[in-house]
């Protein structure tokens, strides 16, 4: 009975975060058979990650130093995970009918993470019997979230590579391995070094801290950027949506409409669209910059984090606050960590109370604005327990004083 809790422990938010990129992917959601084949093909590439993990722990670099917490990091677990995960991915869409958007990219790369850190997290959960609430928390909250922006990063750049600039195209395919495994490497190289010394800690906290900011926001700016490409291109990408007679389901061949085939049809269709552009500055018969100012637009989450001006949505003030519990138990683990009769005890604590300052001003600024989405002053999230209405109460619909609507 245990066992079968450990593997749904181990599994379940690899499962959340893949129907949570599939309900994200609005323009034009993947067929479910194929997400699951790619969930599955993620589960199956971990075995031979594992058998080079084992073959490349073989190397004698002196254990407990920099340089072994760097190797384990970057080569062991980072270059040889990532670059299965690629080639799996590789070889889920080389003949996958369906893959004809941007966003495609960044769904079956995010499955096949999933996947892998499903298994890889069942295998925790069987290890540590003895502590298995406390490594399912930490590894839902840290591993699998990893692995789930290391699957964004990857999609990112792979769509750039096939729908990018042309010029480009080569720092692209350097990128799409290069990027996940740097983020992957420097994530594993934080923990695995903190154990050193005090000094190695308290540089470690900062980096990881930083590292966990920069994959959310830039992961979510991303996802809603490729989105917004799709939306735009999608009536230009094939006749047939422009008629109505699209259907995903019936479409049996990827070479009609695959970025790198049709490559004739593609620059004709952006080219197309400079001109349309032109042309519908002209019959507007107004001035660029005026007509930006005037226009509302919907800019994305986490346009101005910090900033206590303007309007946000429902999603992103939840995404905030998930954003900050997260935060706040990262700095509670590394907290109970902290050895006092350590030397450098006092350094590392005032680091990690320095480090919390700025989520606490995130949070803060971001509850002022979703109190502008609703009509009230920023004032209004000091009444007690009014964060809960906050995350439910549906905003203005029209632009109010703070703003246009989010929406």
């Amino acid at each position: 009975m245990n066992e079968l809790l450990a593997c749904v422990a181990g599994v379940l938010p690899a499962i959340v975060l893949v129907f949570y990129i599939y309900l994200l992917d609005k323009n034009q959601r993947e067929p479910l058979p194929w997400v699951f084949k790619a969930f599955l093909y993620g589960v199956i590439c971990a075995i031979p990650a594992i058998l080079i993990e084992a073959g490349l722990m073989l190397l004698p670099i002196p254990q407990e130093t920099l340089g072994r917490a760097l190797y384990d990091a970057f080569v062991v677990a980072a270059l040889s995970e990532e670059s299965m995960k690629l080639l799996f991915l590789w070889l889920l869409l080389r003949k996958n009918p369906y893959f004809d958007e941007r966003m495609d990219c960044i769904v079956y790369a995010t499955c096949v993470s999933m996947g892998f850190a499903g298994l890889e997290n069942v295998g925790y959960m069987l290890d540590n019997m003895d502590s298995l609430t406390d490594i399912a928390i930490r590894r839902a909250m840290l591993s699998v979230p990893g692995h789930f922006f290391n699957g964004v990063f990857m999609g990112y750049f792979m769509s750039l590579y096939y729908w990018g600039k042309p010029e480009l195209r080569r720092r692209n395919w350097v990128l799409i391995l290069l990027a996940p495994v740097l983020l992957h490497g420097i994530y594993d190289a934080c923990l695995m070094s903190m154990p050193l010394s005090d000094e190695v800690m308290a540089i470690a906290v900062l980096l990881f801290l930083a590292l966990g900011i920069y994959v959310w926001v830039g992961g979510h700016r991303r996802i809603i950027r490729v989105l917004a490409r799709d939306k735009k291109h999608m009536d230009f990408a094939n006749p047939l949506r422009q008629e109505g007679d699209y259907n995903k389901d019936e479409h049996l061949s990827s070479a009609e409409w695959h970025p790198v085939i049709d490559e004739e049809k593609r620059v004709a269709i952006a080219e197309a669209m400079g001109v349309l552009a032109d042309i519908k500055g002209c019959d507007l018969g107004v001035e660029q910059e005026d007509a930006e100012v005037d226009m509302p637009r919907n800019q994305g989450i986490f346009r101005a984090p910090f900033a206590f001006h303007g309007r946000i949505r429902r999603k992103e003030y939840v995404y905030s606050y998930l954003i900050y519990w997260a935060w706040y138990r990262v700095i509670s683990i590394v907290s109970e960590g902290l050895d006092e009769d350590s030397s450098m005890f006092v350094a590392i604590a005032l680091i990690v109370l320095l480090s919390f300052l700025p989520m606490m001003w995130f949070i803060i600024a971001q509850s002022c604005k979703r109190c502008h989405d609703l009509g009230h002053s920023g004032w209004w999230q000091l009444i007690p327990f009014y964060c809960f209405w906050l995350m439910f109460a549906d905003g203005d619909t029209e632009a109010n004083e703070y703003g246009y609507s989010p929406k």
